[in-house]
């Protein structure tokens, strides 16, 4: 018997949603970056029933779980996902990085033939010094769903101020993307949920014209454990004081 399940595991047939036939009717993406929240979220949002499960399917390096029980050939992929993950009222989601979006524009353009989503859901977190040092701790342990707190990890003032400089440029790149595209996505802030939930299910409802939908609840797709502790606390105060903001930003 599996005892530890983590955030990973959501990829596996046991999370398959019942078959939906075709296109989905609405499709959405969750523009994320990194160590802002979106794996927590995007697992609220799978428990709504309404959303599906907006997981990272196009970050083809890390759901290998999944591609190897689907179609090698992306576009038959797309379609499986659609087939597994769209939910009973018509909705497909996926969770993407703008890596992700620049390798699907460059690599596999085709794949927007059938992915043409009505809508993104943009996900931010205030505190980017908290972001960063997440990120940092993240990368170098390469454990992204666990505390660190316990690890014997060095603090560096260059490391942390790399992954801050990257985050910031990864929000200014989502920024530009819209533009382009001329669309305004629906912002959710990552301290505002953690205060209050269950306004995610309103907020998104509202914003794409479902409230009056109803339906079985979601899938309790597996959360990460929340890994902020003292140490990085302590590293984000230390990065502040060191000018660390100012000098890569």
């Amino acid at each position: 018997m599996k005892m530890n399940i983590g955030p990973s595991d959501a990829y596996d047939e046991l999370y398959d949603l019942p078959p939906w036939d075709g296109l989905p009717k609405r499709q959405y993406l969750v523009a994320s970056v990194p160590r802002s929240g979106s794996t927590y979220i995007t697992s609220l949002i799978a428990k709504d029933g309404r959303f599906g499960l907006p997981l990272e399917y196009f970050n083809f390096s890390g759901v290998k779980r999944m591609r190897s029980r689907l179609s090698s050939d992306i576009i038959s992929y797309v379609r499986e996902l659609f087939s597994i993950r769209t939910s009973s009222v018509g909705i497909f989601g996926s969770k993407v990085f703008i890596s992700d979006m620049v390798n699907l524009s460059e690599n596999h353009s085709k794949v927007f033939d059938l992915l043409q989503p009505d809508c993104f859901v943009y996900i931010k977190r205030r505190d980017i010094v908290g972001q960063a040092v997440s990120y940092y701790l993240a990368s170098v342990t390469g454990d992204w769903f666990h505390s660190t707190e316990e690890r014997s990890i060095i603090y560096s003032f260059e490391g942390i101020g790399e992954k801050y400089r990257s985050i910031l440029r990864q929000y200014e790149a989502w920024d530009m993307c819209f533009s382009r595209m001329n669309l305004t996505p629906h912002e959710i802030w990552y301290e505002d949920v953690l205060v209050e939930p269950e306004s995610i299910f309103t907020s998104m409802s509202v914003w794409m014209d479902v409230e009056n939908l109803e339906v079985e609840k979601g899938r309790l797709v597996p959360q990460p454990r929340r890994q902020g502790g003292e140490k990085n606390l302590i590293w984000a105060d230390r990065f502040v004081k060191s000018g660390g903001p100012q000098i890569y930003s």
